[in-house]
């Protein structure tokens, strides 16, 4: 009885910071914005990247990988720079999105096709072109990261009609990608539910 008791304040306690959170960010000007901000760029994704309607950023605490994780990359990429002024297209980089499990990452080489002349006075392209001339990768930082036991497929997702901004909002905005939704299993669960997809544990874990 006692271990139930202390289980429920532990609850309502969790339950009331949320909400002191919620009502002193209403009476922030500036947190009013930099919600507004982050809303901007989790457009689009499912259940605003809630697996219930409880689960709030702040409760991320114990997570290594919170929402809003946006590690340093070994060079400053920005996909709004990229994608919404020069036009490119998703693919032309994440070329195995569609037809592989992963999104794949972009070889140096790849990027070396325009920066051999895009750019080439910049710190950061001569430090690609090193490492392209040394034939070493670059070693990004991965910022949607899944427990080791579950698995997510890209080309079953992008063939059965889920657009990127489902799980990873409005990267096409972003100077540094960073993270949007939870990826808890609760919010993959109720995604496959309200579209008939298949929930059996094997579908998702090893």
């Amino acid at each position: 009885m006692n271990v139930r008791r202390s289980w429920i304040l532990i609850i309502i306690c969790l339950l009331s910071t949320v909400m002191l959170g919620r009502l002193g960010a209403e009476g922030s000007g500036s947190a009013v914005a930099q919600s507004t901000e982050s809303t901007d760029k989790a457009a689009g994704v499912w259940r605003d990247g809630k697996a219930v309607f409880s689960d709030e950023p702040m409760l991320d605490i114990f997570n290594p990988y919170q929402r809003g994780y946006k590690p340093e990359q070994p060079i400053p990429f920005s996909h709004k720079l990229h994608v919404e002024k020069n036009k490119m297209e998703c693919q032309y980089c994440h070329s195995g999105v569609a037809k592989s499990p992963y999104a794949t990452i972009p070889p140096v080489e790849l990027c070396m096709g325009c920066h051999a002349h895009v750019r080439t006075e910049s710190p950061y392209i001569q430090k690609l072109a090193e490492h392209y001339e040394q034939k070493k990768p670059l070693e990004w930082e991965p910022v949607h990261n899944l427990p080791e036991h579950a698995v997510f497929n890209h080309e079953r997702h992008v063939k059965a009609g889920v657009g990127c901004n489902k799980c990873h909002g409005q990267v096409n905005e972003m100077e540094v990608v960073e993270k949007v939704s939870s990826l808890r299993m609760g919010w993959c669960v109720s995604c496959h539910r309200m579209n008939g997809a298949s929930i059996d544990c094997s579908t998702c874990h090893y």
